[in-house]
Order: structure tokens, then sequence, then C-alpha cells
């Protein structure tokens, strides 16, 4: 009559899966479609722009996103290769959240200190988002719009 103690770990089993399934968790990812990099040639200015969604069951709390640039010609006219998003006066960057199931944007703008071809800035600036502990979402801002120069005359 020993038989219940070969279920008794299949129970156990079959409860830490329901158990894990069901648990609270962040899922972060980088809306792509709403994510850009804008090059505006007229106003020597490049704006980046990501949108993050958070598709999990638990707010994502204390975290901070930094740039980084992976072009050399690219890093060298925005005088940056690696910047903390709205990084204060102590070098410290601003924390933010981004609440479950919904979606939060960053946005930074940067002068152009030299105009460069627009292929410098394709694919190069990537986003990371971290808390204290851990990154949790790295992404590359594949979505480069290109403001011309008008000649309005």
């Amino acid at each position: 009559m020993k038989a219940h103690h070969i279920y008794r770990p299949l129970i156990l089993s079959i409860l830490l899966c329901i158990t894990a399934s069901c648990s609270n968790d962040v899922s972060l990812s980088l809306d792509e479609e709403d994510s850009y990099v804008l090059v505006d040639y007229e106003r020597e200015f490049l704006t980046v722009h990501a949108t993050l969604r958070n598709d999990g069951s638990q707010d994502a709390n204390g975290l901070y996103a930094e740039f980084s640039v992976d072009d050399e010609k690219a890093a060298e006219v925005l005088g940056f290769d690696h910047l903390l998003f709205n990084e204060k006066a102590d070098g410290m960057p601003e924390r933010f959240t981004v609440s479950e199931n919904s979606g939060f944007f960053i946005s930074e703008g940067f002068v152009l200190h030299e105009t460069i071809p627009p292929e410098h800035f394709n694919s190069t600036i990537t986003v990371q988002i971290s808390n204290d502990e851990e990154t949790l979402l790295e992404a590359s801002l594949d979505n480069l719009i290109i403001e011309e120069v008008r000649n309005d005359s």
C-alpha cells in the first residue's frame, strides 16, 4: 500500500509547474514600429525615441536606460559613444517604471556637430534597459528617419 508515495512527487511537480506559470513576472520588449532614430539635417539634430512594452504581470521598477553608439564616426559627431539617459548632476541616471501590461517611451535629443551620411546612424544606436540587478533589455534602434534640408525659395 505504498502506491501513494509514487504519486506524491508527481503531484508536487504538477503543483510546482502550475505555480511557476502563474507567477508574477516582467516581460520588457522594444516596440520596434514606434522606436526610431530621427536625423534632422536642417536643424543639425538627432533624436532617439524608444518605446518600451511590459507585457508581464508585474511592474518593472527602478529602471534606467543607456544609449550606446557602435559607429565610430557617428559617436564622434554626437560627442559620445555611451550615455546614461537623463543623467543627473551626481552622475546617476534617472529611474523610471514601466507598469504591467503597458508601455513607456524615452526620448533624447542630441546636436549633430557635423553632417555625415545617414548610413552612419542606421542600426548603430543601441538602448539598454537595466535595474540594479540585471540588464532586462538590449536592442538596436533599426528604424531610421531622415529629415532632409528643405529649400523653401
